[in-house]
């Protein structure tokens, strides 16, 4: 790594005595994303990449004129660096701050830039026109200036850590991520969200479709089924779902109950992501989460069952089945007990009163960081479970 620095340090001292000027600052980052990169490749850490915004401060303040043009840009292959040793999820927090100063720092720059008389001149090759007002989040105002090239960058941003999130197994985080972003879509008419992810999406980090199907996945295992038509609903949704029509087939049969053809697809779609070094990792958590919001929805709605015949109902392997069913009733205390000579599960009531399941299930999450699988099936199948039994 030292003999790397060296190797720049030369190059960079040059540059940095020429004029400032957009044409040097190009070199300049150009000669910063090489550096990046023999970093990334000599050490296999993204953890001595930097995303160079005090570089430029520090080097000639002038310089960050020009930076402001491209901090997202900058900003999106930073997290494309620190995905290459799968720590963009572990670094999730840390990157949505980063995505925070960048907005202030546009902000604060656009500000003196107005004063000065000199928004319109920087960066004009950009601009599409005069009139180009992309808001952001709740940071960014209606009436920020960026060009439309920088708004991509910014939602690429977005949407990286919604997939952050996902590998890190914090569906609930890549639903409120989610859910902002369906609401600020609206307020960017001239380039959405979602017209970034159908139509100039790069795949660095992941592919699209791959993307918005891991994000309707986190609706089936976050939200109760009561929920499930809102996001359904939303067009972008809809317009997505006609075309994955696997994913689609898979939502209808899970919805309507039909879990045997369900966890087929689900199957399907593990074996698909086994390439994938990071999903081939967190994606089998997917099936072992939602055949356990199935299994309490199935429970919850009979007194005595066989061990098979539930694992036919299922299409799951006997074994599969009585594991994760015990795991299940022991994790959450549900009144059912399994008969391992006659092979039958079978509810039973202690108390005069059936147990507030939904009390247990928040105690654990709130006292114990139980695996995600674990604590996102108790917020949800909780109260539907302790309804149909009392």
């Amino acid at each position: 790594m030292e003999i790397i620095n060296k190797r720049y340090e030369f190059k960079i001292e040059q540059l940095s005595k020429e004029p400032v000027s957009e044409k040097t600052f190009g070199l300049l980052s150009e000669l910063l994303d090489r550096k990046s990169t023999d970093l990334l490749l000599s050490t296999d850490s993204s953890d001595y990449i930097t995303d160079n915004t005090s570089f430029y401060y520090n080097i000639n303040q002038l310089y960050m004129k020009y930076y402001r043009n491209v901090s997202f840009e900058q900003l999106k292959h930073y997290m494309i660096f620190r995905d290459y040793d799968n720590s963009i999820g572990m670094s999730r927090n840390f990157l949505s701050r980063k995505l925070e100063q960048t907005i202030s720092f546009v902000k604060e720059s656009e500000a003196y830039l107005l004063d000065e008389n000199e928004d319109e001149n920087i960066g004009c090759s950009n601009l599409v026109n005069d009139d180009t007002e992309l808001g952001s989040d709740s940071s960014v105002k209606k009436n920020l200036k960026i060009s439309i090239s920088e708004t991509i960058c910014y939602w690429h941003c977005r949407w990286y850590l919604v997939y952050g999130s996902f590998i890190e197994d914090d569906y609930q985080e890549v639903l409120e991520l989610f859910d902002c972003i369906i609401e600020q879509n609206y307020d960017m008419p001239q380039i959405s969200a979602f017209e970034v992810i159908e139509k100039h999406f790069d795949s660095d980090v992941v592919i699209n479709t791959d993307l918005l199907r891991l994000i309707c996945l986190s609706i089936l295992v976050c939200k109760e089924a009561n929920k499930w038509c809102h996001y359904w609903s939303n067009p972008h949704i809809k317009r997505f779902l006609v075309k994955d029509k696997e994913l689609k087939q898979f939502i209808d049969d899970y919805s309507m109950c039909n879990y045997s053809s369900a966890f087929q697809l689900l199957e399907r779609f593990e074996k698909y992501y086994e390439p994938d070094f990071q999903l081939s990792k967190c994606f089998p958590n997917i099936p072992r989460i939602l055949r356990l919001k199935a299994y309490v929805s199935y429970l919850s709605l009979i007194q005595r069952v066989s061990v098979c015949d539930m694992a036919d109902f299922f299409s799951i392997p006997e074994s599969l089945l009585y594991s994760e069913v015990m795991e299940l009733i022991s994790l959450f205390d549900l009144n059912f007990k399994i008969d391992c000579q006659q092979g039958i599960i079978e509810y039973y009531k202690e108390a005069s009163e059936f147990p507030d399941i939904g009390s247990k299930i928040k105690n654990i999450i709130r006292n114990t960081r139980v695996s995600s699988k674990a604590t996102v099936v108790g917020s949800l199948v909780s109260k539907a479970f302790s309804e149909d039994k009392a």
